[in-house]
């Protein structure tokens, strides 16, 4: 079993995917994706945001940066930096998604956010912001939620039942057992 997690965790990593692990019993939305981190402070992370100033991609990717830091975790963003997790707006490699996210290293080393704004556009309102928001999951190392049960903006689709548009519960227990820290232990919360 351990093997298979190894060869899991190897092909994810060159892929720039995260997969949920297998034979864990429960899913994890976390997996094999996760940044350098001393247990001893926070995890701060500095935005490479190569359209700095869009009207409308700008406040969605503030929006997102505040919203992850803003929840009891480990995680920090920072929006304006020079930093490892470059965002911008293109067309993401899914053709017509909101966003698609790719990581290098395990440890991850950088992470970069492609969002499809003609797509965001598109997408109802409320969408919009937890598309920017889940991408932003994908870089700190979360995988999608599906199959799950629980509430989570880490769905594949914001339209199923359980998705929600901010981060739940379930995706900040995850967060706190990637990121392990004694100020915010993982809650097991679905």
């Amino acid at each position: 079993m351990l093997k298979k997690r190894r060869l899991i965790a190897a092909l994810a990593t060159i892929v720039g995917l995260c997969a949920p692990m297998v034979g864990s019993g429960k899913a994890h939305a976390y997996i094999c994706c996760k940044w350098p981190y001393n247990s001893a402070s926070n995890l701060y992370l500095n935005l490479n945001y190569v359209n700095y100033g869009d009207p409308f991609l700008g406040p969605l990717v503030d929006n997102a940066a505040s919203t992850w830091s803003a929840t009891h975790t480990p995680v920090i963003l920072n929006a304006n930096g020079s930093g490892p997790i470059t965002v911008a707006a293109g067309t993401p490699q899914c053709g017509n998604c909101g966003g698609y996210t790719s990581i290098s290293g395990s440890p991850i080393q950088s992470a970069s956010i492609v969002m499809n704004e003609s797509y965001l556009k598109a997408s109802a309102s409320q969408y919009q912001s937890g598309l920017v928001i889940h991408e932003f999951g994908h870089a700190l190392g979360l995988a999608h939620a599906d199959g799950s049960g629980c509430t989570s903006v880490m769905y594949s689709n914001l339209t199923l039942a359980h998705a929600t548009t901010s981060p739940a519960g379930y995706d900040v227990s995850e967060l706190n057992r990637a990121y392990p820290n004694s100020t915010w232990p993982p809650s097991g919360a679905c």
